[in-house]
């Protein structure tokens, strides 16, 4: 009688490989940094105070770079409405 040998073999695995991602638009979201500018007299007094703005626009990992450098703030007078009840 004849013994049938073994021998172990090795079979590629098919890899299944992923689709390709898939687009989306992303809103970078954006972050505003204030800070009070005050101009000072030659004899070391406060002539002038404004409002400045910064705007940063931040990437999908936080990643933070300047969109708008300081800008000042226009100033908006809101009227006063009185409300009768």
């Amino acid at each position: 009688m004849i013994t049938l040998t073994c021998k172990q073999i090795y079979l590629p695995v098919q890899v299944h490989t992923p689709p390709p991602a898939q687009s989306i638009s992303f809103a970078k979201p954006l972050s505003y940094e204030f800070r009070v500018a005050e101009h000072m007299n030659a004899d070391n007094t406060i002539a002038k105070v404004g409002l400045q703005v910064q705007v940063w626009e931040h990437d999908e990992y936080g990643v933070g770079v300047v969109k708008q450098y300081w800008s000042y703030v226009e100033r908006v007078q809101i009227p006063y409405v009185a409300i009768v009840g």
